[in-house]
């Protein structure tokens, strides 16, 4: 199984050199497996998902994207770039443009593709997500989780590599998270390869291959989520902030 994504040894200073969101991390992702990023607000999880999505550039170290090592080279970055989509927390939908060109906009834009081409591919992502009702529909009349449905369907289709999720829940209310919770565990059964930024515990376990436990920046703990969840009978960092999202 091919590495699709690695990460060495990589640091990420803001102001002053005291002040690093990320200390000397590293991990590796294969093709098809889901990794969870775990960890207290400010540990440094979504700067490590902005390094690797090139919305932020590290201050050292190493990361590849199906074999392109990025920051070195602009043509290999967005070559790179095709090869990954991001999902906010916040759905970022152009507000001004219905569902359906939200999705066909940057297959054209980006992609190439020809109307037609994009609108069809558009289609069959919002039935998967169970939004054909909703294609001519403008992000303000959808719920969270719809927006966020539309957000994965706009990821989807542009064909990446690997997908990432920088807290995909966060915004949304117990009912609604549970439905954007099953459309990325239906992804993962597809063998999707996906990174995912989340403060669900139980999701996290039962759809991740690999967890990472970061705090002040360093990866505490990582392993398969019962080496990583379970640790926290013996690991104190870990079992005080699963503790802290149960009260």
């Amino acid at each position: 199984m091919d590495t699709v994504l690695k990460v060495n040894n990589l640091t990420k200073v803001f102001n002053n050199a005291s002040d690093r969101a990320l200390d000397g991390v590293s991990f590796d992702l294969k093709y098809g497996e889901v990794l969870s990023i775990i960890g207290p607000s400010g540990s440094g999880k979504s700067t490590l998902m902005r390094c690797c999505t090139q919305l932020e550039k590290p201050s050292s170290g190493e990361i590849e994207v199906c074999g392109i090592k990025l920051y070195q080279n602009k043509n290999d970055d967005r070559a790179a770039l095709l090869k990954t989509s991001l999902v906010f927390q916040n759905f970022n939908l152009f507000p001004h443009c219905s569902v359906l060109k939200n999705i066909t906009l940057p297959q054209i834009k980006v992609l190439k593709k020809s109307k037609e081409e994009a609108e069809e591919n558009a289609k069959e992502l919002l039935e998967r997500m169970g939004l054909s009702d909703k294609k001519d529909s403008y992000p303000c009349f959808l719920s969270g989780g719809q927006q966020q449905r539309v957000c994965i369907a706009r990821s989807l289709a542009m064909n990446p590599e690997i997908m990432f999720f920088d807290e995909p829940t966060s915004a949304l209310d117990p009912e609604l998270t549970k439905e954007v919770l099953v459309i990325i565990k239906e992804l993962a059964k597809t063998s999707m390869t996906m990174v995912i930024i989340t403060h669900e515990m139980r999701f996290a376990h039962d759809v991740s291959n690999k967890v990472i436990f970061l705090d002040k920046g360093k990866i505490i703990h990582s392993g398969t989520p019962e080496e990583v969840m379970g640790s926290e009978l013996n690991n104190e960092r870990i079992r005080r902030f699963i503790s802290s999202l149960d009260s």
